[in-house]
């Protein structure tokens, strides 16, 4: 199955790809200060896949976490968050 999403504004959209029913999401809240502040939610899917268009790139702002372990877009004129991405890192040496 196939979600397609996108900010308020149109800056940016998605396409979620997935072979999890929406009842079946498992939906998880992150606990730091950043996402609690913006009500954020998110689902994954190790199987599926995730695309992103920036329509008007422009109009995109980042912000990175001071760990440098996820980046979070935003349009700047909706002021909401539209995508996040973490960065993991396998193995044990923690690098």
């Amino acid at each position: 199955m196939s979600y397609a999403g996108q900010c308020h504004c149109g800056a940016l959209q998605l396409q979620y790809q997935t072979g999890i029913l929406p009842a079946s999401w498992t939906l998880r809240a992150c606990q730091c200060s950043f996402c609690q502040i913006h009500a954020m939610l998110s689902t994954s899917d190790p199987a599926g896949s995730l695309a992103f268009q920036a329509v008007q790139g422009s109009a995109l702002q980042r912000y990175r976490f001071g760990s440098q372990s996820a980046d979070f877009l935003f349009a700047a004129s909706a002021a909401c968050i539209s995508a996040r991405s973490v960065l993991v890192r396998l193995g044990g040496s923690g690098s």
